[in-house]
């Protein structure tokens, strides 16, 4: 990715939504070791390092990897997935029925409703694209949020509102699920919101392995730091913490 990541009420200045599940039990990579992400500019490449996060997504909500399955194929470790996030009133032509129905029952105004669809939307689309590519259901999924996509400037309960909705409906199928990002992008989007139903922070910025060995206190959340990314020979490598 770019190197620039039922229902009990939460007071989301009004906006009521549901919880996931309980947390995960704790990091699933070995502290220390050294992975990759597996993007779209990264196929053809050889599998290396201990383990690799694999974009199901091609930079944007709503698209895909081409080279999803071959490189969760060949990913070492444990499986683990990406997908790109962002809120834009345009995807509602891309809401799904099943997340235009679990969103009439999330309290709020219409367009609070809507973007959280979009975001439930954006996740039951990469979950389905991944299994039609893979045949498989991954259980670990990493939310990108970067300043580069789609977002609202104006509204940052909007934001909100869409990534509550994609943390919902992964929650709700069982999903270990990570945010990647920066304490400046998290904030820029959503304010610095101390989002529910992230098992884990995945931080992006950190300029070599003993910088990123440094970051590993460095949560966005609040929720632990699993993995630091830093650059090494050109490509996007994850330091596990």
């Amino acid at each position: 990715m770019p190197r620039v990541l039922v229902a009990v009420a939460l007071a989301l200045a009004g906006l009521g939504m549901a919880a996931g599940p309980a947390l995960a039990s704790g990091p699933l990579y070995a502290r220390g070791s050294i992975g990759y992400d597996s993007a779209t500019y990264q196929c053809g490449l050889p599998a290396r390092g201990a383990f690799a996060v694999v974009a199901v997504t091609n930079g944007r909500p709503f698209t895909r990897n081409p080279c999803v399955a071959a490189e969760l194929a060949s990913a070492p470790g444990p499986p683990a997935v990406y997908m790109n996030t962002g809120y834009s009133p345009a995807y509602a032509s891309k809401i799904t029925p099943g997340c235009s129905a679990r969103a009439a029952a999330v309290s709020g105004t219409a367009v609070q409703r809507q973007a959280y669809a979009i975001g439930c939307s954006e996740a039951d689309t990469a979950r389905s694209n991944l299994y039609a590519a893979t045949g498989k259901r991954v259980r670990t999924w990493w939310l990108d949020v970067e300043t580069a996509n789609s977002w609202s400037d104006t509204n940052l309960l909007l934001n909100r509102a869409a990534l509550r909705g994609a943390i919902d409906f992964l929650k709700a199928r069982g999903a270990i699920l990570g945010l990647y990002s920066t304490s400046q992008q998290w904030t820029g989007v959503t304010g610095g919101w101390a989002a529910p139903g992230f098992d884990a922070n995945w931080v992006a910025g950190a300029g070599s392995a003993a910088q990123a060995a440094a970051m590993c206190g460095s949560s966005i959340t609040g929720a632990p730091v699993w993995l630091v990314q830093f650059v090494r020979q050109g490509l996007d490598a994850d330091r596990a913490c």
